[in-house]
């Protein structure tokens, strides 16, 4: 199977990726074009890894990781009434490892090779950025991509809004 027949299942995906990592549909566009482009030039940047999905997402977290991007400005006045977190502050490796298993649906295993880290190292990763995002076990989060350039992450503490 050609490498482009074996990443082409995977793109949509990615395009939401890297959509809800660099804050709109538009830069993360931006940034799979130039990804695509880059492999086309040198394919051997593609990594061995244990699946066509594992080495795309890899290589493109290692990608973000060396890119200057954009974010977008978030407005920190929700219109509807829930408090909203930005996910933008939180470090990119705590929000690449914490989409990667909560949202993108990898495992344990698999997050840990995409970062090239240890499955120890993802669980420390994994904390933290639930620490940065959700604040304590009190809160649930919704993450919310509603199909514009607005991917946001809405925090509603139950337990406080319980106790008001």
């Amino acid at each position: 199977m050609s490498l482009s027949a074996s990443i082409a299942p995977h793109l949509p995906r990615l395009r939401r990726f890297a959509s809800i990592l660099s804050g709109s549909q538009e830069s993360g566009d931006a940034q799979i074009c130039a990804l695509l482009e880059a492999i086309i030039a040198d394919v051997s940047i593609f990594p061995p890894a244990s699946s066509a999905r594992v080495a795309l997402y890899n290589v493109f977290t290692k990608f973000m990781s060396s890119a200057t991007v954009k974010m977008r400005d978030w407005d920190p006045n929700p219109v509807d009434g829930l408090p909203h977190f930005d996910i933008m502050r939180t470090p990119l490796v705590h929000r690449q490892a914490l989409l990667l298993v909560e949202f993108e649906g990898f495992s344990v295993v698999e997050a840990a090779e995409v970062l090239a880290v240890s499955e120890r190292q993802l669980a420390e990763l994994l904390t933290q950025a639930k620490e940065d995002i959700f604040g304590s076990a009190a809160n649930s989060t919704h993450i919310n991509h509603d199909g514009t350039d607005n991917p946001r992450t809405v925090i509603t503490a139950l337990e406080a809004t319980a106790m008001a």
